[in-house]
């Protein structure tokens, strides 16, 4: 009989793996950390010095991120160094004396209601809604209401010193008057002025024999005859010609009102309608008398300078503001119950509170995602827990790097902070499934398995991200400098943590067998069911 000899014919799939095998063998990086770097992070006295330094480090890290401070200045777009940054600083820091304009003002409004925005898509920034007007004011409907006007002025420049500084309310170091443009007080000056010039009583407040003793000394401009009998306006009959200096022409050619110094003061802060008992001026363009006054408001300059204001300060005014006007209103009759304040700031303001609110809540949120994340891919709780603790303290880590090189949570700051814990999870997560994943019975194989099998990916991954975002850190735009160092800081303390926090632990804590395993518990749950 003729002989035969068995042939082995290789499988196909132990071939691949061995070419795989071959080749992680004469990778540098994967020969050292499956040899150096494993036996000096599992060293039996080593392994326990570089997990008491790293969680001295993580602590003091944890110590800065509780000093993070809210961003009080305005966002900043370009270093101080170059010439726009140095305007900003310039205008911010500079002649506070002389620029009045940079001081937020506070606005008292009545006849208004706050805008309707139900025709705007939330997403249209450009919408401002349209305007709503309080019906229920008529600074006509009684003398008590224009009393109560005057009164509340009257109070409002009286204040005591303690509630001027909470409201913030400037005060004139020359004059020592308080920043409040009232119009009224000024109104009834100019009339208590015409009542020697007119010999009749026309001062506030006001009613039609007033009005019309003030018309027939002025016939020239006014015209009684013209106005109708039902007019019930009488308030603003005064008002405009006080406002364009008694209807004097400010230039012959133009015959414009005249630009006052009250009508420069007041005209903003005054709202008239024309109606239809409205009657033109003679020889003063686009003005009539016999109008319908639909708002009336009141400014307040304030000593905080707008660009400088953030919302733990500027909202805490507003509020006060509110608390403030409430408490007036109740004395003011019911025409007056719909008064409120506002700024342009408050806005912006609430806009920059929510992103830092939103900032935190994002870590918030992706921390209680990433736990049960981690704990699902690794099967095993013991493993999940170390991972969940390693990325906390990249987190702390990175905003101790903000408190260091001096940022303030702002809106920039917090759109980065949004993303650090997906940004942070990544190599921790492929390490904690590598050890997880190990067919290994031991803790420290486990390891060795793991830098072996995951190693090089981590490192190449985490070197590759540093190097793409070093050289961005020199861009000229101060967001990307500090995006380029904020993402610089999260890969590089998230390798950190990941290589020298995170093996350690599972070099010392780390389950060996079937501890804390999710699948061993299952197994055993469903044997004594059966």
């Amino acid at each position: 009989m003729e002989s035969t000899q068995n042939i082995y014919l290789p499988d196909s799939n132990d071939t691949d793996e061995k070419t795989s095998v071959d080749v992680r063998e004469h990778r540098l990086i994967v020969r050292f950390f499956r040899s150096p770097f494993y036996r000096f992070v599992t060293h039996k006295v080593m392994k326990w010095i570089i997990v008491l330094v790293m969680l001295g480090f993580a602590g003091t890290c944890a110590y800065f991120a509780s000093k993070l401070q809210v961003n009080e200045a305005e966002v900043q777009f370009l270093p101080e160094s170059t010439n726009y940054g140095k305007y900003l600083k310039l205008r911010n820091t500079g002649f506070k004396d002389a620029d009045t304009r940079r001081y937020l003002k506070i606005y008292l409004i009545w006849g208004m209601m706050k805008q309707d925005h139900s025709d705007c898509h939330h997403s249209d920034f450009k919408c401002k809604g349209r305007t709503v007007w309080d019906d229920s004011f008529d600074i006509n409907k009684s003398p008590a209401i224009q009393m109560a006007f005057q009164t509340f002025c009257k109070n409002l420049k009286q204040l005591p010193e303690d509630q001027v500084k909470k409201l913030r309310i400037e005060r004139d170091p020359v004059t020592n008057k308080l920043g409040i443009e009232c119009f009224i007080d000024d109104y009834q000056t100019f009339l208590k002025n015409e009542e020697n010039i007119t010999g009749s009583q026309v001062d506030i407040p006001l009613n039609l024999t007033k009005s019309l003793a003030i018309m027939r000394h002025y016939s020239d401009v006014f015209n009684v005859s013209q106005l109708s009998h039902t007019y019930s306006k009488p308030f603003e009959i005064p008002l405009t010609f006080w406002l364009c200096g008694k209807y004097k022409s400010s230039n012959n050619s133009t015959k414009k009102c005249q630009r006052t110094e009250q009508f420069n003061k007041f005209n903003n802060l005054l709202g008239e309608a024309f109606t239809k008992y409205s009657v033109e001026v003679p020889n003063i363009q686009g003005v009539k008398y016999g109008t319908q006054l639909k708002y009336a408001a009141i400014q307040i300059n304030t000593t905080m300078v707008a660009s400088s204001v953030g919302y733990t300060t500027g909202l805490v005014v507003r509020d006060a503001w509110e608390d403030f006007l409430d408490q007036q209103k109740q004395a003011m009759p019911q025409e007056m119950q719909n008064g409120f304040q506002t700024a342009l700031l408050w806005n912006f303001l609430k806009v920059k509170k929510s992103i830092s609110q939103s900032a935190f809540m994002g870590i918030l949120i992706g921390m209680c995602i990433a736990l049960p994340i981690l704990l699902i891919a690794t099967m095993n709780i013991v493993v999940g827990l170390a991972a969940f603790f390693s990325l906390s303290c990249v987190i702390a880590a990175v905003i101790a790097t903000m408190v260091v090189a001096g940022w303030k949570l702002g809106i920039l700051e917090s759109i980065n902070l949004i993303l650090v814990v997906g940004l942070s999870v990544d190599y921790i997560v492929h390490l904690a499934e590598a050890y997880s994943r190990s067919k290994k019975q031991e803790s420290l194989d486990r390891v060795r398995d793991a830098l072996e099998e995951v190693g090089i990916s981590v490192l190449s991954g985490g070197l590759t991200t540093l190097g793409a975002s070093f050289f961005m850190i020199f861009s000229e735009i101060l967001f990307f400098t500090q995006f380029a160092i904020f993402i610089f800081s999260t890969i590089g303390f998230s390798l950190l943590f990941a290589l020298f926090l995170f093996i350690p632990l599972m070099a010392v804590l780390g389950p060996s067998n079937d501890c804390g395993s999710f699948t061993a518990l299952f197994r055993r749950c469903c044997k004594s069911t059966n």
